[in-house]
């Protein structure tokens, strides 16, 4: 097997099982090879460019194997690894260059040196690292060896006898959140240095959003950027990057990711054009040898003639270009001066925008249309459409919202667009669209938090609590017609142990009360924050747990008075926020797999109120079998029972947020759904549902789109009289 005809020139994701190489694309097609006597029973525990660097774990002796794709086996000795290494923290290696003077350095999690050597070396040398531990990431260029650490990037003359550590100054951009795990990854085109941090949630690593920057050598600094132009990035153990995608036949602007997956190996697939995430199961080897750690070890492939083919290609001009390919927008929906699609059809017959008084008088003679007629129309019609009607004409304004209250309206689905904090995007189920709202955010509290992209978190009674960077919040009302109070800025607060933020009821009302919720790794300690109009602050208590409550990454729900929080194993703890009186109810028996109690999140876990009752739900993550699963708190018993159905409702839920309601009237097809983010384009955008009497997702959730930073958002129609 080999040769460029079989392989072509795209990316493969490689595995050794000891005896073959399995080379497997995005689109799942499948090559295998054998791998030479020599390589037979040995492990691959790195890999840079055409070379793989093979371990005997039984004498530590190592050697590089070039790729079983080219005509010639070469196989390279290395010097024998000083002490049995902890597979599951050796990241990658890197090699300096393709020449006999190369140097191979393999990057270790957690060292605090990088082990390196020569072909003709008889012993693995270290370069000691001053200030900071490798976090495994590592690559070569141009003679330099560049590893990540957990807070620089250092860079190495690998061409220098011996190695020397050049700059370990390059600070690493903080993460956004900084409560979140995530692995970071550096890349280099063209002569362009990225770094790549991809976010992941529980004991799973599942992979949830996705940072990118690039290095500005004039000022010294990384800066976030939302497109990577004809690029794909493919990251994972080792990284590699195509230059041209247009000229491979990759897609460009998007980024591939390999990640261990619970049943086998995960390939997520980032497109930054519509900052969508979507999950592939690559199938493994069979087996039938012990299963050790990191057995299942996956690399990335990339045909030397194919990266030597690249173009260099250039960034966009505006690293917001990819945003203009919207189909319908809202601007300033607040005051809703135009219908979209009439706009669009001028600027598109014209070739440039028109001004908005010229569009007026075009549309001036649907005044004359009878209000009783409009009346009528409006119940046949979505709620984005609604909108829409209202801002034809100042008579049409004052159609109230009442007439709509019993049509067809769903929550809306809210994502942010990176680089463009003025802006949200909304997608309305009823008329499967998507529009654009601007929002007047301010700018943030915090110096550090200026250029961060928002964050949603919450939603309820019409309004939504957003973030931009890590300790600037906002209280948000996207729909409210006056666009003097539909912000409300909230005092600066630390998210380093942030669990989740909910509020009482809407601003206006008396009894409204912002809450947010921390809580340290180990659950000793619970802190709980309050703000209230008019408080300059927020006002804060700690408390002390007896005994560890490991709060789940959740929203706290306001129930009968009191809010109530969530921990991993389904246990409660109640908060009375106008005394700050923290109680765990102890006596509430856990959800878990035969008694025993987590200290890690490896589902998400929501709590809601429906009909009176207090609901818990968990998703299943990064399983084949991804599973929801619903239980009703019984107050009298303090037990969790089963809930098996919503005969009479429908959810939407996504990784932050829940929301249940009663279905429109003629919908009740709805009922006992739990609707998710992700969407399949088969023609039109539809989403993805759990069924909850056939107990699984609609279509399967692999392959699927879905959006990052998704907030499932339910109108307040009170605010559009």
């Amino acid at each position: 097997m080999g040769g460029k005809d079989e392989f072509g020139s795209k990316a493969w994701a490689v595995q050794f099982n000891g005896t073959h190489e399995r080379f497997t694309d995005n689109a799942g097609n499948v090559h295998e090879a054998s791998v030479p006597a020599a390589a037979q029973g040995k492990r691959c525990i790195g890999r840079h460019g055409e070379w793989s660097l093979m371990l005997d774990v039984l004498t530590n002796e190592c050697f590089l194997l070039a790729s079983t794709w080219q005509t010639q086996t070469q196989m390279i000795p290395l010097p024998p690894l000083p002490h049995p290494p902890r597979l599951d923290l050796i990241f990658n290696c890197a090699i300096s260059s393709q020449e006999d003077s190369r140097t191979v350095m393999l990057g270790v999690c957690r060292d605090r040196s990088l082990l390196y050597c020569h072909p003709n070396d008889t012993h693995w040398s270290r370069l000691p690292i001053d200030d900071d531990e490798l976090d495994g990431g590592i690559f070569g260029y141009q003679g330099k060896i560049y590893a990540l650490g957990i807070e620089f990037l250092l860079v190495v003359d690998a061409a220098s006898s011996p190695p020397v550590v050049e700059r370990s100054s390059i600070e690493l951009p903080t993460p956004t959140p900084s409560n979140s795990a995530y692995r970071a990854y550096v890349v280099e085109s063209c002569g362009d240095l990225f770094l790549v941090r991809s976010y992941l949630f529980g004991i799973l690593c599942d992979v949830v959003g996705l940072e990118v920057y690039r290095w500005n050598p004039s000022q010294d600094a990384w800066h976030p950027v939302h497109s990577i132009g004809d690029r794909t990035f493919f990251l994972g153990r080792n990284c590699s990057v195509i230059s041209s995608a247009t000229r491979a036949g990759t897609q460009p602007n998007c980024i591939h990711l390999l990640r261990p997956f619970c049943d086998g190996i995960g390939l997520y697939t980032v497109s930054l054009d519509d900052m969508t995430i979507s999950l592939n199961r690559l199938e493994e080897f069979d087996d039938d040898e012990e299963e050790e750690e990191d057995q299942n070890a996956v690399f990335w492939a990339i045909p030397i003639w194919s990266m030597h083919q690249q173009e260099a290609v250039q960034m966009p001009l505006s690293p917001h270009s990819f945003l203009q390919k919207k189909s319908n927008s809202i601007s300033q929906i607040n005051s809703l001066p135009q219908v979209n699609k009439k706009k669009e059809q001028l600027k598109n017959e014209e070739g440039h925008d028109k001004n908005i008084v010229c569009l007026s008088k075009e549309l001036a003679q649907w005044s004359d249309l009878c209000t009783d007629l409009l009346e009528l129309l409006v119940s046949k019609i979505s709620f984005i459409d609604f909108l829409h009607l209202k801002a034809v004409c100042k008579q049409w304004r004052s159609l109230s919202s009442r007439i709509i209250q019993d049509s067809k309206i769903l929550p809306l689905l809210l994502t942010t667009q990176p680089g463009r904090n003025d802006t949200l995007e909304v997608f309305d189920m009823v008329s499967k669209s998507k529009y654009s709202i601007n929002v007047s955010i301010p700018p943030p509290a915090s110096e550090d938090d200026t250029g961060a992209s928002q964050i949603l978190h919450f939603a309820k009674n019409g309004w939504l609590v957003l973030s931009r960077g890590n300790r600037s919040f906002f209280l948000v009302n996207p729909l409210k017609n006056s666009s003097d109070d539909n912000v409300i800025v909230l005092p600066p607060m630390d998210s380093l142990d942030f669990k989740g933020i909910t509020f009482s009821s809407v601003p206006e009302s008396p009894d409204f009360v912002v809450l947010a919720v921390e809580s340290v790794p180990n659950g000793t300690l619970t802190t709980v924050k309050t703000w209230r109009i008019g408080d300059k602050d927020w006002q804060e208590v700690c408390f002390e747990n007896d005994v560890p409550f490991y709060m789940a990454s959740h929203n706290p729900v306001f129930f009968q008075g009191e809010f109530y929080c969530l921990d991993v194993n389904a246990r409660l703890g109640a908060i009375n926020a106008d005394t700050m009186d923290w109680s765990d109810l102890d006596e509430l028996h856990p959800i878990g797999d035969d008694g025993e109690l987590l200290s890690y999140e490896y589902r998400y876990s929501h709590l809601m109120e429906w009909k009176g009752e207090l609901v818990l739900l968990f998703m299943d993550c990064g399983a084949q079998d991804v599973s929801m699963s619903m239980f009703k708190l019984d107050q009298s018993q303090m037990t969790w029972s089963v809930l098996d159905d919503l005969k009479d409702g429908v959810v939407f839920s996504d990784r932050k947020n829940v929301v249940a309601r009663s279905p429109p009237p003629g919908e009740d097809h709805l009922c006992n759904k739990i609707f998710v983010p992700n969407f399949t384009e088969t023609g039109r955008r539809d989403h993805a549902f759990y069924c909850l009497e056939k107990k699984q997702y609609v279509p399967c959730l692999y392959g699927l789109k879905e959006p990052i930073n998704a907030l499932w958002f339910e109108p307040n129609l009170d605010y559009l009289h």
